[in-house]
């Protein structure tokens, strides 16, 4: 591949600062905290180190709740910082609020701790601390420099006056008119060099720091997906870093996946699949071909690193048309799913409904959180053909699963009932807060990462009786036109209803 090409294909698989979702930083998460049911809403801030502000939202007055945000590298209990307490929200009833430090880039793992009349517990929070913004310099502190820049080449200037004019000179004689005019063009040119120094000093730092912000600021890694048309199959490969390294960092599963893939066609976003690449014998990702029609296509994966730091990667290729005689050669997830989509409109302030397989109708219930970002939750019904409620069914251990595009691509979310985190990553910042003992060399290769897929079913969102409803915890980051996914399993296989809506209020 050529240098032109090479760096086409990283233009167009990066993101801007993608990371664990794209342009959407906020994380969301609903569980339960011992006996209480809580609402967490985390914002993080655009560069580390920086104030992360997280709203505890759980019924009930007069609790106690605190949070502590633990990096992953801190396993020592000793040399993690204080709680902070929650504060109530003025006005609102069992809203609580705090503000905690993020000081290192990577995984942080926020524990928000409720205590009440009724018990005490807690929930553990997976937030990704990452530089995605540069830190301007405040107003205030710019003003603070440029007086301490004009005090030094004033000072400057002074002393050099002072060592001219009196040099040599009595104690208590006055400076007579030469040895005067000799010190004052002395001390000014002393101060216009000074001057000029700090200027080129500072044209140099700022160019300095520019450039360091800028490589600081964190980018999803790089990928290209290609296509095999003979073997009917999807490979992910790593673009090669600065020192021509391909490997893929640890990664651990998530639902006993290592990658979490969906294939969306472009421009109308009218074929979308949710897949499961596997690692294949060179290195890269690989997945058989769902039965798209042809087309181009963007591609985001969702990986988890082994430290909790989790990541959507982002490439865009090319699907030819299948013809007679081709075979994959890699065999499908049995939880991939595909679905073609028509246009779907949402009737404002009202439910919306689409028409899915085997007769089944899924209904949104709450379109309006268009215009009404405090409503903060996605809610779907599902019917079957006779107009009964359905019977859902886990998939991948889940209630259901969204995916949430703008239609611009500059948004893309992967959501669960319990909210846009990685179940895997808070698996992994768990231990360390639970003193369990770990193994620290479990699950180091790609090919054998840690199974994430136990204890899954907690959060099913209540999956254990019939359930015909699911939630999705989520606010809309920037108003737009949005498409949505939802996907659920019925006991004919996994349906797809797809909606469209346009944003316009957001928080």
């Amino acid at each position: 591949m050529s240098r032109a090409a090479l760096c086409l294909c990283v233009l167009l698989s990066s993101a801007g600062a993608a990371w664990a979702h794209i342009g959407s930083p906020n994380v969301h998460y609903e569980g339960d905290a011992g006996p209480h049911r809580v609402r967490v809403v985390v914002r993080p801030p655009t560069a580390i180190p920086g104030l992360a502000e997280a709203t505890i939202t759980t019924a009930g007055s007069d609790l106690d709740v605190s949070v502590l945000a633990v990096h992953e590298s801190a396993a020592d209990a000793a040399k993690r910082p204080p709680a902070t307490a929650a504060e109530p929200v003025p006005g609102t009833d069992g809203m609580y609020s705090a503000e905690v430090w993020l000081l290192e880039p990577g995984a942080y793992a926020i524990q928000v701790r409720v205590r009440g009349d009724d018990g005490a517990g807690e929930v553990v929070v997976p937030v990704n601390a990452v530089n995605r913004e540069p830190a301007e310099l405040g107003g205030g502190a710019a003003l603070l420099l440029a007086m301490l820049a004009l005090l030094l080449v004033s000072g400057a200037g002074a002393l050099v006056f002072a060592a001219v004019g009196r040099a040599r000179l009595a104690a208590g004689a006055d400076l007579d008119a030469a040895r005067r005019r000799r010190a004052r063009l002395a001390g000014l040119g002393v101060a216009l060099v000074a001057a000029l120094a700090v200027v080129v000093g500072y044209r140099a730092w700022a160019a300095y720091d520019r450039a360091f912000r800028g490589e600081q600021l964190f980018s999803s890694m790089p990928v290209v997906a290609q296509v095999h048309p003979q073997q009917r199959s999807l490979s992910i490969e790593r673009v090669a870093d600065q020192r021509g390294n391909r490997s893929w960092p640890r990664l651990v599963t998530d639902h006993g996946k290592l990658m979490h893939a969906f294939l969306i066609a472009l421009p109308g976003l009218d074929a979308f699949a949710h897949v499961h690449p596997v690692p294949g014998p060179s290195g890269d990702f690989v997945v058989a071909l769902p039965p798209l029609p042809p087309g181009e296509y963007q591609l985001y994966a969702d990986i988890t690193e082994e430290g909790g730091l989790s990541q959507t990667l982002a490439a865009r290729f090319e699907l030819p048309a299948s013809h007679p005689g081709e075979s994959a050669s890699v065999s499908p997830d049995p939880d991939d799913s595909w679905a073609r989509a028509a246009v779907v409109q949402t009737k404002p302030g009202g439910a919306t409904t689409a028409q899915l397989a085997h007769g089944y109708v899924m209904t949104w219930l709450n379109p309006e959180i268009a215009s009404d970002p405090s409503i903060g939750t996605l809610a779907f019904s599902v019917a079957d053909a006779a107009g009964r409620p359905a019977h859902l069914l886990p998939y991948m251990g889940m209630l259901g699963h969204a995916a949430v595009r703008r239609e611009d691509a500059t948004v893309f979310a992967h959501l669960h009932p319990v909210g846009s985190i990685s179940m895997a990553s808070q698996e992994v910042l768990s231990r360390p807060l639970a003193e369990a003992p770990a193994d620290p060399h479990a699950g180091h290769d790609m090919h054998a990462g840690h199974d994430m897929h136990a204890g899954h079913d907690m959060h099913a969102g209540h999956a254990a009786g019939h359930q015909s409803r699911v939630n999705f915890p989520f606010e809309f980051p920037k108003p737009g036109v949005y498409r949505i996914w939802i996907q659920v399993k019925v006991p004919e296989g996994v349906l797809t209803g797809v909606f469209d809506t346009e944003v316009t209020e957001v928080r």
